[in-house]
């Protein structure tokens, strides 16, 4: 019952951050300005990869220590690259 939810939340998060992915490919395609280029990339793109880690988090709990410090890494270091 519990890997049933596991798989179901690693799901969603994989389809969120996908979504949230093809966002900001859409919005570096279509925004004008170089500027709201970078915030529509950095922005969208930390979710997309977040919400992607949370996926796999959740499909694979064996390296999750990993996956967990590679999220801290990018909330931290997310901001100052966008």
């Amino acid at each position: 019952m519990m890997t049933t939810i596991l798989q179901v939340v690693a799901l969603v998060a994989i389809i969120l951050g996908t979504f949230f992915s093809v966002v900001g490919i859409v919005g570096m395609v279509r925004l004008p300005d170089v500027y709201a280029r970078l915030h529509a990339t950095g922005k969208v793109g930390v979710f997309g990869v977040v919400l992607l880690l949370i996926g796999a988090v959740g499909w694979t709990p064996l390296g999750w220590v990993r996956e967990l410090l590679l999220i801290v890494l990018l909330m931290v270091s997310g901001p100052v690259t966008a």
